[in-house]
């Protein structure tokens, strides 16, 4: 009883600061949870939901995070269905073994198999066993794929393309071609390098893309990290505008980089990927040199067929 009252005047205190620094979501987390604890579920709804409906990105850790916590707070109310309507919905667009539900939800599958226990009726479409094959290999991509997962719906549920949204889907989905091009560049490098046909390839206008872009991989990686701390200071400090100025000036100034060495590759020529594998030459060391600075040289056939026949002949003669 004395814990119950303590968590009360925890949340009344969570109450007076929100009206210190306005709506900040952290803050709002700790009260659904001070709420669960005192076995208030439908005070926690409340708050989760505030929460959810008020985060614009549907792909973000904040509207993930009160989402499962929603469902896992009607599982505590015994309502099953609407327990079940979230995992459902990842578990029909991402799958049951996708990273997404390895990285915030590892125990999902074990949460649906209580409710299709308690009557929630178990999709078709759905394969408890059901084993994901992905292309996807690199973090960015897997993040990405989330995102298309999401762009894909909002072709028929346009209010999910919400504005940073589709921020975050262009800038991913450029960052991601940008590393691919890079890396082709960078085999025709090594591979060209150094060889006889090293100029054919290696053009002043390929070093010009491939410095660029390389510049561009590196901001944007950067930038991808700066973007994240930012999000996580918004949640923290309760808006973009309260973010200290120092944050706000590093986030500005990674993304006028990135905008900068854009505008530099778009003005560049672009470069026709040739590797040898997709037909290209093989590439053939320059020749080696002998002792006296002269590339060794080797008898004509012709040359050989004289000298063979003339020692033949010598031999019969003798």
């Amino acid at each position: 009883e004395n814990a119950k009252k303590y968590r009360s005047i925890a949340g009344d205190q969570i109450k007076v600061l929100e009206g210190v620094y306005g709506n900040v979501p952290a803050m709002k987390l700790k009260l659904a949870e001070i709420n669960i604890s005192n076995k208030d579920y439908q005070g926690a709804l409340e708050v989760l939901l505030n929460v959810k409906n008020g985060e614009p990105d549907r792909t973000s850790d904040l509207y993930v995070k009160s989402s499962k916590r929603i469902s896992e707070v009607f599982k505590m109310q015994g309502k099953w269905v609407d327990a079940a309507e979230y995992p459902q919905f990842i578990a029909s667009t991402a799958g049951l073994k996708s990273r997404w539900v390895d990285k915030f939800w590892p125990d999902m599958e074990k949460f649906l198999e209580e409710c299709y226990a308690n009557g929630v009726p178990r999709p078709k479409e759905i394969a408890v066993t059901k084993k994901i094959e992905y292309r996807m290999k690199t973090p960015d991509e897997a993040e990405f794929e989330q995102l298309q997962t999401v762009w894909d719906l909002g072709q028929q549920k346009k209010e999910l393309l919400t504005p940073v949204f589709l921020w975050r889907y262009n800038f991913l989905k450029g960052k991601i071609e940008h590393f691919k091009e890079y890396s082709q560049l960078e085999r025709m490098l090594l591979t060209y390098k150094g060889k006889e046909n090293e100029k054919e390839f290696i053009t002043t206008d390929f070093m010009a893309r491939y410095e660029t872009i390389k510049a561009l991989v590196a901001s944007e990686s950067d930038f991808w990290k700066l973007h994240r701390n930012f999000q996580d200071l918004i949640t923290k400090h309760g808006g973009p505008e309260k973010v200290p100025a120092d944050d706000r000036k590093k986030y500005d100034d990674g993304l006028a980089k990135v905008k900068e060495l854009n505008e530099k590759l778009n003005g560049l020529k672009a470069i026709k990927i040739v590797l040898p594998e997709e037909g290209a030459p093989a590439a053939e060391e320059k020749p080696s040199e002998g002792k006296t600075g002269e590339a060794k040289t080797e008898a004509k056939p012709e040359e050989k067929t004289e000298a063979k026949t003339e020692a033949k002949t010598e031999a019969k003669t003798e």
